[in-house]
């Protein structure tokens, strides 16, 4: 087994503290887990500062009570049975599995491909719908088409790449999930390391490292806004591209601090790191104030 981690002292991130990048991140300290398990968790990384969860922990800070109504209102979690059958769906690619199928419909649109039009796209996917399932519809199409024709991205995101698949975004939700449903009462802690190291296993194959991870975590919360409420997408794509850039570049993010990978073989600190970015409101040297608990419609999202 390996040796328990050893955390940095955390130090200050010149960002104004309107950012969500400005969130400082939890660490215990208290050298408890192992290199896996610590790479397990940071798969997850995405919701532990807006939800002010630990980075090193599989302990929540909130009453029993207080976790099932929020599980249950965010993931409709409400016992053992449905904790496991949603991180399986996490696991399986709960929403990446639509986005995959439509991708390269919408990528022929934006690039005016012949023999192409979004009408024909959708009666593809009624008919698909009626012999195999309402897996993939036509809204997880009409998402993916607005975002793209309405550059709804561009602003955080260049979009001379845009991905085949959005795995990241549900990896990343399994944590969440997992934790709140062991704060609940529905899992034990011998049952949540496979999940989340089953996760951080499928992180390592489809991601070469965090950047890539994190961009599909930001197009992936985009997707999943544009489904539900297109209206507030651009602000979700502004919210998103923040907290990744958080994770890449804070001091004390457990991306900066651990590479993804490194969870195989042991603990090694991410070398030659960047000076962090810097905006028009810094504050150099001073620690700016993290928004204080999750914002509304942030909760497991």
């Amino acid at each position: 087994m390996s040796s328990p981690l050893v955390i940095p002292p955390t130090q200050p991130f010149p960002v104004g503290g309107s950012s969500e990048s400005a969130r400082a991140f939890r660490w215990r300290g208290d050298g408890g887990l192992t290199a896996g398990q610590q790479e397990a968790l940071n798969v997850g990384a995405f919701l532990w500062g807006v939800n002010e969860m630990w980075c090193d922990s599989l302990d929540v800070d909130i009453a029993q009570t207080q976790a099932r109504d929020a599980i249950a209102q965010s993931w409709g979690v409400t016992d053992a049975v449905s904790a496991r059958m949603t991180v399986g769906r996490l696991l399986d690619g709960m929403h990446s599995s639509a986005f995959e199928v439509v991708a390269p419909l919408v990528a022929a649109i934006v690039n005016k491909t012949a023999g192409h039009d979004p009408d024909a796209h959708r009666e593809f996917l009624a008919a698909r719908a009626q012999f195999r399932g309402p897996s993939v519809t036509i809204d997880d199409y009409d998402a993916l088409l607005n975002l793209r024709t309405m550059n709804v991205l561009r602003p955080v995101i260049a979009d001379s790449y845009f991905p085949t698949h959005i795995r990241s975004w549900d990896l990343g939700r399994v944590g969440y999930v997992v934790r709140m449903s062991r704060a609940s009462g529905y899992l034990s802690t011998d049952e949540c390391w496979p999940m989340l190291l089953s996760a951080a296993e499928s992180a390592r194959s489809y991601y070469a490292n965090w950047r890539q991870f994190a961009h599909g975590l930001v197009i992936g919360r985009t997707y999943w806004m544009a489904l539900h409420e297109m209206n507030n997408a651009s602000a979700a794509a502004k919210a998103a591209g923040e907290r990744v850039h958080g994770l890449l570049m804070r001091p004390d993010s457990p991306w900066r601090r651990y590479a993804l990978g490194q969870g195989e073989g042991g603990v090694s600190m991410v070398k030659e790191q960047p000076e962090p970015e810097t905006t028009g409101d810094t504050t150099t040297g001073e620690q700016p104030s993290a928004p204080s608990g999750p914002q509304p419609g942030e909760l497991g999202m």
